[in-house]
């Protein structure tokens, strides 16, 4: 799904980002938030642009 994919490139972000260990698991979550929510944008817009609205 979409979705591991998510989360296994936060992940590696979160990685790329940090070399601490304390901020590492919040910067993880903050950036599947982001990812998820970037991905509800992009599907939410996809669904906007295929679908014909009723004037």
């Amino acid at each position: 799904m979409i979705y591991n994919k998510i989360i296994y490139l936060s992940f590696k972000l979160t990685l790329i980002q940090n070399n601490t260990r304390l901020f590492d698991f919040f910067n993880f979550f903050t950036t599947l938030l982001i990812g998820l929510t970037y991905h509800n944008l992009t599907s939410a817009i996809q669904k906007i642009l295929t679908n014909k609205m009723p004037v």
